[in-house]
């Protein structure tokens, strides 16, 4: 089986809906932020900070998953451990009775739950496309899109007719069908490339304790290539021994050649009997790999994707409690969601298709996307009617898209393939740590200006700062090079 067809599709398919029940849940809590404030007479900033506490959990584990978790058990598994967090989590938030218990079903088991599904799917897609990588990623955001289109309604329906604990309840039995997609996330198996082939029928290699010694065994055929020392006792390895398959897959540049479980984003490394805690941690250590930090180049990708990140991660959460301050109905909110949800839907898939195209960069879609919308945010305040509040959100829609889409391309563009899973573990936890700030933040503004105009003012900030992250990087880059 080769990247870009055949079981790729269906592992595409299946982290899409995965994102449209995960995804969309978190998108339409902004509907359950305003009945959380209503059944427990809760304060602006106390019933953000149950967000807050969720992006902080999502991103601590979001870390460790990308960065050890990935490299002992295969993403399969560590999916479904996430769906059963995640489903307990919500099925607890059916019998809170403070705001306090739901900031620790919702805020901490849930988050861990969600941040084991997200960032696991987005390698695994980067790991089964390499061609249409950028296409294959907006289709798998798309799901997140989806979901938020989808969902509003249905929660604003079951929280009309059985309360907010009653769909708090149905929506735990909801998370459970991911189970359904995530068992499709199916190892990758590959032959070995023609020209492995070749080479085995010319060579015969065994390796000793410090050597390896090479027996010639015919006549060389004409796809032999000539190989050192170190890369005959890889191929020697690579067939004859389990731990090194990994390995040889990272160290060739063929394409036919690939890793014998496309689930580890490195080589496994089993856990050995009489291993010390300190040797535990101290591994650990070693693979979060903080080298990261003293690299400009990397630190202007945190620092883009942490600015970014806030208006797509907080705008939907806080457009229920504007919708409800300008005087709309809950239904209108519900409905202003969906809007924003299903032109998103549209500006992911098309970025991602525009993205493709030789002429367009992705990183400057991106950078025009947030400077305009940090625009747009500023002039919140005097959006006042059901009118302007549309026109509103159907802008901020069709430019919303446009990160979460390219955003994951756009750090493979600047740093590879090879990197990806470790760099974006700490993109996820930027993610997390701006928001658990920023929703407090956000809560006190309002609470302190008496207006969620302040609120979105702020957001208008930060995708300008991000923007301007942005534009920096081919500099970096080059700096680099």
């Amino acid at each position: 089986m080769t990247s870009d067809e055949g079981w790729s599709w269906v592992v595409l398919t299946a982290c899409f809906f995965m994102n449209v029940l995960n995804a969309g849940y978190i998108k339409c809590f902004g509907i359950l932020f305003v009945e959380v404030e209503k059944m427990f007479n809760a304060t602006a900033s106390v019933a953000s900070l149950l967000m807050g506490v969720n992006a902080a959990a999502y991103s601590i584990t979001a870390l460790f998953v990308l960065n050890v978790v990935l490299e002992k058990i295969t993403i399969r598994t560590t999916t479904i451990v996430g769906v059963l967090i995640l489903a307990t989590g919500v099925f607890i938030n059916s019998y809170a009775s403070s705001v306090y218990v739901l900031i620790f079903s919702q805020g901490g088991i849930a988050g861990i739950g969600a941040a084991m599904l997200y960032g696991p799917g987005l390698v695994m897609v980067g790991k089964y496309f390499v061609k249409k990588h950028a296409l294959a990623t907006a289709i798998c955001s798309c799901g997140v899109s989806t979901g938020g289109m989808l969902l509003p309604p249905l929660v604003q329906y079951l929280i009309q007719e059985y309360g907010l604990r009653g769909a708090f309840l149905i929506l735990a039995g909801m998370m459970l069908q991911i189970l359904t997609f995530v068992c499709l996330y199916r190892p990758q198996r590959t032959s070995i490339s023609v020209k492995q082939q070749h080479i085995e029928e010319d060579f015969s290699y065994t390796k000793t304790d410090e050597s390896c010694e090479k027996s010639f065994q015919g006549p060389v055929s004409t796809n032999a290539v000539t190989l050192d020392e170190e890369t005959q006792c890889e191929i020697h390895e690579f067939n004859g021994n389990d731990d090194s398959e990994g390995h040889m897959a990272r160290k060739t540049s063929d394409p036919d050649v690939s890793e014998h479980d496309i689930f580890l984003a490195t080589k496994k490394e089993p856990l050995q009997k009489g291993r010390t805690a300190y040797g535990v941690v101290s591994s650990c250590f070693k693979a979060l790999n903080l080298s990261f930090f003293k690299r400009p180049l990397y630190l202007l990708i945190f620092g883009f994707t942490a600015f970014g990140f806030l208006g797509v991660g907080l705008l939907q959460t806080f457009v229920p409690p504007l919708a409800k301050e300008k005087g709309l109905s809950e239904m209108q909110a519900a409905m202003l969601l969906t809007l924003f949800n299903g032109l998103e839907l549209v500006s992911r898939l098309l970025s991602g298709v525009v993205s493709e195209l030789p002429c367009v960069k992705r990183h400057h879609l991106i950078a025009f996307s947030m400077i305009v919308l940090g625009i747009l945010n500023q002039l919140t305040r005097y959006f006042n009617g059901f009118g302007l509040i549309l026109s509103y959100i159907a802008v901020f829609g069709i430019l919303n898209g446009i990160y979460p889409a390219l955003h994951p391309a756009v750090i493979i563009d600047f740093v590879g393939m090879e990197y990806f899973a470790k760099i974006f573990g700490y993109v996820q936890v930027f993610h997390g740590a701006m928001m658990a700030v920023c929703y407090p933040i956000m809560g006190a503004l309002r609470d302190f200006s008496g207006s969620y105009a302040a609120s979105f003012h702020f957001l208008g900030a930060c995708q300008l700062m991000s923007a301007m992250f942005l534009l920096l990087l081919p500099i970096a880059k080059r700096n680099i090079e």
